[in-house]
């Protein structure tokens, strides 16, 4: 599934997270179209609201939460 981050929560997904990174996340689904060759394709997509980093480091750091205002990035 394709994720969609925006602002401070773009940020941290940037800088913490990477291949194979274990979240929780919540968000809104968005349906997004385009054309290739003629025809119309569909995708969705999450539109995240909120993430929760669920790896843990060796010194069992507390567990990180993001969240951003769900109406701040409505298209």
């Amino acid at each position: 599934m394709n994720v969609e981050a925006w602002g401070r929560l773009s940020e941290v997904c940037q800088e913490y997270l990477h291949k194979g990174s274990l979240v929780y996340l919540e968000g809104r689904l968005k349906t997004d179209r385009y054309e290739h060759e003629g025809e119309t394709k569909f995708f969705t997509k999450i539109v995240m609201q909120m993430m929760q980093m669920l790896d843990r480091k060796a010194e069992e750091e507390p567990v990180a939460t993001i969240e951003e205002e769900p109406t701040e990035y409505e298209a």
